[in-house]
């Protein structure tokens, strides 16, 4: 008889994620847009001071971030170190990650047996496999002891690829949802993290935001993903992401309550069956531009599964308790994106978005990766509803 073991990771959030504010200056970066699923994530980052960009901020707190940047062993040992023992952080001569590198050696995240101090070391560019290796010992550090699922690397198909020196840490790091795999079954040992796949899972390892969930059904066969919806790497095709996000737009209403606040309703979205049961939900962001230009830190995305709605919810700024005014901002953009839950996807991620200035007539588009398709949709009335 087939053994069924289902983990569902706590989702435990921050208290408090105020992101209006920084010790670095930064308020906003120009390459990461606030319906970006990384956003919140990177933004976190900047707010616990472990990361703060790749330029420094204009006047206007705007800095640049290079989230799909590749991510090197220096990087990340300083990310992980200002988090978890930025006590043992200590200038030293020498590359400027060093200082970093001898604080996880000191604190216990990594040996210095395990990766080299050089210069070379510390810029080259660090797979998943290693990270994973790394994400153990500072949860240890931090005063958690992951511990791996029996049987889990059934299910991993690259596992017998994996560094036998980090199968154990690919296997506890999958089974606590904090680095998943692809949608093929394989953990993707070799391949190197971005930057904002990076921010994503160190707010796991912190418990800053929500663990992926982890299912595993022991001595199941894998499920055969319907070509009607999938591409063969398991990613949904463009065409049916076009039409999902078309289907589920008007379902957004914009609305300004006798405050004077801008106000979300979302009707419930709808989804296939086969998506939805393959862990995709839809994502939806409503974010106001303030009067120049620049996005604010709002806390109104939400990720929807089938048949789930949002009523009544007044766009407020992170931390805030009061709304955000109608006629504090110059223009609102509707986003929605298919979005999965392992956080991984972003290359499969399509956005319609629509930019309203509240009163003209607008276009919408899709965005595609790097490419943006233009449609002819109108929407005939301004966006918000008095």
């Amino acid at each position: 008889m087939k053994k069924i073991m289902s983990l569902f990771l706590s989702l435990v959030l921050v208290a408090s994620m105020s992101v209006t504010a920084f010790a670095s200056g930064v308020k906003s970066f120009d390459d990461v847009d606030p319906t970006r699923w990384s956003h919140n994530a990177i933004m976190i980052c900047v707010e616990k001071g472990a990361i703060s960009g790749t330029r420094t901020p204009d006047a206007n707190g705007v800095g640049s971030f290079n989230p799909t940047g590749k991510v090197t062993l220096g990087q990340f040992l300083a990310v992980i170190t200002r988090l978890v023992c930025p006590d043992a952080i200590k200038d030293t001569e020498g590359h400027w990650a060093l200082k970093n590198y001898n604080a996880a050696v000191e604190s216990g995240v990594i040996k210095a047996t395990d990766f080299h101090s050089t210069a070379d070391a510390l810029n080259s560019t660090l797979a998943r496999e290693d990270m994973a290796f790394i994400m153990v010992g500072a949860a240890k550090v931090n005063g958690e002891e992951l511990k791996a699922i029996d049987g889990i690397e059934s299910i991993i198909t690259d596992y017998n690829s994996i560094s036998g020196s980090r199968k154990d840490a690919v296997l506890k790091c999958y089974s606590n949802g904090l680095i998943a795999g692809y949608s093929d079954g394989s953990f993707g040992y070799a391949d190197t993290m971005t930057r904002e796949q990076m921010a994503t899972v160190v707010c796991r390892l912190m418990k800053y935001q929500p663990r992926a969930e982890v299912k595993f059904e022991e001595e199941k066969a894998p499920v055969v993903q319907n070509s009607d919806y999938f591409y063969e790497s398991g990613m949904v095709k463009r065409e049916v992401q076009i039409d999902i996000v078309k289907d589920n737009f008007n379902n957004v209403r914009l609305y300004k309550n006798s405050n004077g606040e801008l106000c979300v309703d979302v009707s419930a979205v709808s989804l296939p069956k086969e998506l939805a049961n393959a862990g995709w939900t839809l994502g939806v962001t409503v974010a106001p531009l303030d009067i120049s230009g620049v996005g604010m830190d709002i806390d109104s995305s939400w990720y929807l599964g089938s048949g789930e709605s949002v009523s009544n919810h007044v766009v407020k700024l992170y931390g805030d308790t009061v709304g955000i005014k109608v006629s504090d901002f110059s223009r609102v953009t509707v986003a929605m994106n298919l979005y999965h839950k392992d956080h991984m996807k972003s290359q499969s991620m399509i956005y319609f978005t629509s930019i309203s200035d509240k009163t003209n007539v607008v276009t919408g588009f899709y965005r595609y990766a790097s490419n943006t398709v233009y449609v002819n949709r109108k929407f005939g009335q301004s966006l918000i509803e008095n």
